[in-house]
């Protein structure tokens, strides 16, 4: 079995699970996705926006006095992120953390 066929039930004909014309076509139509412009919105507010939660987590700390672990904190909100700008949702991991 190929990678096409043991990943096809999650990631069905998308761009990371084709090859060929296929592929050719789903990266055509997702680089016009990814311009610097689209970037750099998407990006300032995904920071933004995660930028806040972390202040708010922090500030609940400080005000309860309760110890956290920094860097699970960070790597659930650099995942989240990551996910809102990759796929445009974010799994919220960073509100288990």
């Amino acid at each position: 079995f190929g990678f096409d066929r043991v990943f096809s039930d999650l990631l069905g004909q998308g761009i990371f699970n084709v090859d060929g014309e296929k592929w050719v076509v789903h990266r055509k139509i997702a680089s016009n996705l990814f311009t610097g412009k689209n970037i750099n919105v998407i990006m300032s507010k995904t920071f933004i926006e995660h930028g806040r939660l972390f202040e708010k987590a922090l500030s609940k700390f400080a005000k309860e006095k309760k110890s956290f672990d920094i860097q699970l904190l960070f790597q659930a909100l650099v995942f989240d992120a990551f996910c809102k700008i990759a796929f445009g949702a974010s799994p919220q991991s960073f509100n288990y953390a």
